[in-house]
């Protein structure tokens, strides 16, 4: 594990864990002091991806406070999920620079919200970065 103390880039795109592995792996991200050299994470593609349970283990990380990117384009965002994205993103302030979420589905459930609204609400929550 000591090689990963200098890891800067890490992409996990298409991995297709699944919801209930995807939060065990935002855990296993946000805790791991291996990672503190860490700028850019990169989770492209992951449409099972359990974005809320990513927000709340950033927001709880003491060792991922370095990042500069951070991508979660075409990921199922949800409303839940970019809530607690947002509150994850204030704690990076001042040093993430680039955050990827085209593509993103702002609704799980077609017809229960308009794209457009909650995107402009994530939009809105992430305007102090």
């Amino acid at each position: 594990f000591s090689r990963l103390q200098s890891l800067q880039s890490l992409h996990l795109g298409h991995s297709c864990i699944g919801s209930a592995g995807e939060a065990a792996r935002a855990e296993a991200l946000a805790t791991s002091p291996h990672l503190a050299s860490l700028r850019i994470l990169s989770l492209p593609e992951n449409r099972y991806m359990d974005c809320a349970a990513l927000g709340a283990a950033l927001q709880n990380s003491s060792h991922l406070h370095s990042l500069t990117v951070l991508d979660i384009s075409d990921c199922g965002l949800g409303q839940a999920g970019a809530i607690a994205m947002a509150g994850a993103l204030s704690c990076f302030r001042g040093t993430l620079r680039s955050l990827g979420i085209s593509d993103s589905m702002f609704s799980r459930k077609p017809g229960t919200e308009r794209r457009g609204q909650a995107k402009q609400r994530w939009l809105t929550c992430c305007h102090t970065l």
